[in-house]
């Protein structure tokens, strides 16, 4: 982004049973998370967005869907690639249902 703030990205990542739509428009990123079976995921998104220092906003949602309203920290940089990723990648170890000791593992196999 610009330093003026007149920025903007659009990413729209699919999995098999996810779909992740990153916006960013100035410094406010909107997220919006669809899950094909039901996965209580609302907290693990939020904990993303709040490890990736983005200010949420607003949540809304219901049981495959959820809506994410963010500001933009002032000095950081956020790209939509790297939201959407993060989320999808929380989704997949959700879906698994693996402990929290072996994501480190599988995110270095999917990175890869």
């Amino acid at each position: 982004m610009d330093e003026k703030g007149g920025g903007s990205s659009w990413l729209h990542r699919k999995s098999k049973n996810t779909e992740v739509d990153v916006r960013i428009v100035d410094d406010e990123i909107t997220v919006k998370l669809v899950q094909q079976r039901r996965i209580n995921c609302l907290l693990s998104a939020s904990k993303v967005l709040d490890e990736m220092q983005l200010d949420l906003n607003h949540v809304a949602g219901d049981y495959y869907t959820y809506h994410f309203n963010s500001k933009i920290c002032e000095g950081s940089i956020v790209y939509a690639s790297a939201v959407a990723g993060e989320i999808s990648l929380i989704m997949l170890y959700n879906q698994c249902h693996l402990p929290k000791s072996r994501w480190d593992r599988l995110g270095q196999l999917v990175q890869n």
